[in-house]
């Protein structure tokens, strides 16, 4: 999303402008940049519509209804891919293997944060041509006192640091700002260990959004557009009605302020601490700041929806010199084929993007076009998982295997510009606690602290180079 609302330059953005009959008429100049930017624009007003439909108010039904219904479909090979369910409570299970340029890397790892057990291992291990072989054991594990860390081969003890005690070593007394500092890594940790995955949903924080914005939209109004627009959908041509609201740039700015505060009063609320209610804070303050740096720069816009059944056929955005269609065409669910078409100015019914997707006889096609450059096409056999897919603009063409279950993905890919690769992931794992003598990070001294160091640099120094350089 970033990329989509940086600050515009002179060279890259067409700006939209009110017509005068003393300006000349926009000559093409870096095509490709000012369709981005344009891009950019849509994008902030769409999100913007997207919550606004949600209003419940005649004529708002049909309009939500009809979003809800074509957004809520998935090709097979999203719904495949999609790990969230695996992870959703924190607990799982992650094994790849990789093969390149004949060097070998084995990993695998486990992330266990059922309930307060807070634990994460990584186990890596391969040849890497000049450095040699190398093996790496890597655990960590956070109970109510402490966080411990095994490191093997090079260290020959567990690491300790406890967070409940008023450490005063060698490493504590030189972190700039200590007492702060050191005050805020304690309490993250206390946190961290005392929050519960499973208890925690972040659907919450999406309805009480969409909750305060629906308030926020209620002043806006809709008019139901006089004539009907044919559009191409399911494969036949259909006339749509159509619903239009104006959308300026304080109603954008007044619904993601209070999309913003919804969200911070959520989190305060919600059962999330810590580090996770910290991440989550910083995730929604950078998107609505994004928002608002692409709504500063966009003027009103007029918005309609046309609706075929109780399906999307049309958004059609317009704003000063340029309208910009996004045309739902259907298919097997409503968003396999999209057409994203500008008119205005330089542009005459131009198709800045096309997506297209088909299924037959188990076999589901997908392809991707951006300003008439094929970005991705994709062929996915349904029934054995077979996956082949091919990038003009990345230069990469491979096939895949794709096992797809309840509790577990695997994916197999033969030849990926010379790399081979093996991944595995699986709900569910469990990480041993940590046994062994401690070495107390929080109480050592200068000398042992370089003694450490020096175990772990002899060790792993090639092994950091080699990554460094990469």
């Amino acid at each position: 999303m970033q990329d989509y609302f940086e600050q515009p330059t002179e060279e890259t953005i067409v700006t939209p402008v009110q017509p005068d009959a003393n300006m000349a008429t926009p000559q093409p100049s870096k095509k490709r940049g000012k369709l981005w930017i344009y891009i950019g624009c849509v994008a902030v007003v769409a999100i913007a519509a997207v919550l606004a439909v949600k209003l419940f108010l005649n004529p708002m039904i049909r309009i939500g209804i009809a979003m809800a219904n074509t957004f809520k479909g998935k090709s097979q090979i999203e719904k495949d891919l999609d790990i969230s369910d695996i992870f959703a409570d924190g607990n799982a299970s992650v094994k790849a293997d990789v093969e390149y340029d004949y060097k070998t890397v084995s990993m695998s790892g486990v992330c266990d944060f059922s309930d307060k057990h807070k634990a994460l291992s990584l186990k890596a291990n391969g040849d890497l041509g000049k450095i040699g072989d190398f093996e790496v054991d890597f655990t960590a594990e956070l109970d109510a006192d402490k966080l411990a860390v095994s490191l093997n081969p090079a260290i020959d003890k567990t690491l300790a640091y406890y967070y409940t005690r008023d450490n005063k070593g060698y490493i504590i007394s030189n972190i700039k700002h200590s007492a702060k500092k050191i005050s805020e890594i304690n309490d993250s940790l206390k946190n961290f260990y005392e929050f519960d995955f499973s208890d925690f949903n972040t659907n919450d924080i999406q309805s009480a959004i969409v909750k305060a914005v629906l308030k926020e939209a209620k002043n806006i109004e809709i008019e139901k557009v006089d004539e009907k627009e044919k559009f191409k959908i399911n494969g036949k041509m259909r006339k749509c009605g159509g619903y239009q609201m104006e959308l300026t740039e304080e109603d954008m700015e007044a619904m993601v302020d209070a999309a913003r505060k919804a969200a911070e009063k959520e989190l305060k609320n919600a059962s999330a601490e810590g580090y996770m209610r910290d991440w989550l804070e910083d995730y929604y303050d950078d998107m609505f700041d994004d928002l608002e740096d692409g709504i500063s720069w966009t003027r009103d816009v007029d918005l309609s929806f046309y609706i075929y059944g109780s399906q999307i056929a049309c958004i059609r955005v317009e704003a000063s010199l340029y309208t910009a269609d996004i045309i739902f065409h259907g298919g097997d669910y409503p968003t396999q084929n999209i057409e994203v078409m500008l008119d205005g100015g330089i542009y005459s019914d131009y198709v800045v993007m096309e997506l297209k997707g088909d299924k037959k006889d188990k076999i589901e096609k997908m392809e991707l076009d951006i300003d008439e450059d094929s970005i991705f096409e994709l062929e996915y056999n349904t029934k054995n998982g077979e996956l082949s897919v091919e990038s003009d603009m990345a230069d990469i063409e491979f096939e895949a295997a794709v096992k797809r279950t309840k509790k577990e993905l695997a994916v197999d890919i033969d030849d990926i510009n010379g790399v081979a690769l093996t991944l595995t992931i699986t709900d569910g794992g469990t990480v041993e606690s940590i046994k062994g003598e401690e070495f107390n990070v929080g109480e050592a001294d200068e000398d042992d602290v370089e003694d450490l160091v020096e175990d772990i640099f002899d060790e792993y120094g090639d092994l950091v180079y080699y990554i460094y350089q990469m």
